[in-house]
């Protein structure tokens, strides 16, 4: 099974931070529209640009990414939020 989707060719909107401090990065999703197949059970990976991420201090932090796509050019926008907290330790 696979669905394809249009979306900007970043595909998310990335927002790192400190938990409860400040925003580290930001990155916004490419204006380019490109498609996408997704697999069922196979794994979308992607490049965040962020390359501070292979420097951080041990702490907590908030990772969001969000996107905006539609299965076809008539088909209305949808719009996907993760967050996450990870936990960096030494």
């Amino acid at each position: 099974m696979h669905s394809e989707i249009i979306h900007n060719s970043g595909l998310f909107d990335f927002t790192v931070k400190e938990d409860g401090g400040e925003v580290l990065g930001t990155k916004k999703a490419g204006e380019d529209e490109v498609t996408t197949l997704l697999q069922k059970e196979e794994t979308l990976t992607f490049d965040s640009g962020f390359s501070f991420l292979d420097d951080l201090d041990p702490g907590l932090y908030e990772f969001t990414a969000e996107a905006d796509f539609s299965k076809g050019a008539k088909a209305p926008e949808q719009t996907v939020e993760l967050t996450r907290m990870v936990l960096i330790s030494e």
